[in-house]
């Protein structure tokens, strides 16, 4: 009785055969991958586009296999782990390439910058703010038409509409526009959580 690991090299499309067993994972596929057991006293067992993670068992020894094939439709690397004892867990790591910075922290301050009046055609230039973490946008019931949250300088009609009574939020450091293009002055008010 043993727990082993396979490692599949796929050039292209193939298929590989691994041996027997009552449990496997797939631990490693970077590509949706078909798994069909064969030689077992019941029907095969076929797993169609499954990936990595996908573990199988332990079945009783009526549904034992005598062969694992693994199909990959492109070249890629598999990596699976075959048991004829039962489940086993095993530790995954995880890779990151480059640089990483996490801030999940939650706002301590919020800014409340009194109404703008943005007239038809113009638009309200946001600016770009390090420490925000969140800003919503906005348009009060009370105006006749919609504002268009916007990259920079985007032009009329485009970005996120946002109704009279609506609003729209982001999370992003980035400086933006709120334009009007309703055909009459809108008025539109901010809070800038930091």
């Amino acid at each position: 009785m043993s727990t082993r690991t396979y490692t599949l090299n796929f050039t292209g499309a193939g298929t590989g055969t691994l041996p027997a067993g009552v449990f496997f994972k797939v631990m490693s596929a970077a590509a949706n991958i078909t798994i069909r057991t064969r030689g077992s006293t019941s029907s095969p067992i076929e797993f169609t586009d499954v990936g990595e993670g996908l573990k199988f068992g332990p079945v009783d020894e009526s549904k034992r296999w005598t062969y694992l094939d693994v199909q990959s439709a492109v070249a890629q690397v598999v990596t699976v782990i075959v048991s004829d004892d039962g489940e086993v867990d095993v530790a995954g790591t995880v890779e990151i390439a480059g640089d990483v910075d996490v801030v999940e922290l939650p706002a301590s301050t919020i800014a409340t910058p009194a109404a703008d009046v943005i007239a038809n055609g113009a638009a309200l230039a946001v600016a770009a703010n390090s420490a925000r973490r969140r800003i919503t946008i906005c348009n009060l019931s009370s105006n006749l038409g919609s504002v268009f949250v916007q990259a920079t300088g985007a032009g009329a009609g485009r970005g996120i509409e946002v109704q009279p009574g609506m609003n729209a939020e982001m999370h992003g450091i980035y400086a933006f526009d709120v334009r009007n293009d309703s055909g009459a002055s809108v008025t539109v008010t901010r809070t800038e959580e930091a």
